[in-house]
């Protein structure tokens, strides 16, 4: 996903920026608690690249998101017709997932 800049985009507190802010989330004076807003989008994100994939016959899909997801995930999936791998590795995980035929 394209919500990180480039590794040698790291602050000095070795953690990454947000390319585009989320000016919604309370970090940024908005009303929306910033983990909650930032898995919401990654869901939606994915969401719409399955409903995609689905659309042309797309087999296979890889991505990274928080682990915390991994339930929404499987529902999303089955909704637009794939099976979902999910391997943790902590706070993120690798989710594969693949068109049912």
């Amino acid at each position: 996903m394209l919500l990180w800049k480039d590794v040698g985009e790291v602050t000095e507190e070795g953690e990454y920026s947000l390319v585009m802010p989320f000016v919604a989330c309370v970090s940024k004076g908005g009303p929306y608690d910033d983990d909650a807003f930032v898995a919401g989008y990654q869901a939606a994100l994915l969401s719409g690249q399955l409903k995609m994939g689905s659309a042309i016959g797309a087999k296979h899909f890889e991505t990274v998101a928080y682990s915390g997801l991994s339930e929404q995930l499987d529902l999303i999936a089955m909704q637009w017709g794939y099976s979902v791998e999910a391997i943790p590795e902590g706070e993120w995980t690798t989710y594969r997932f693949t068109l049912i035929q």
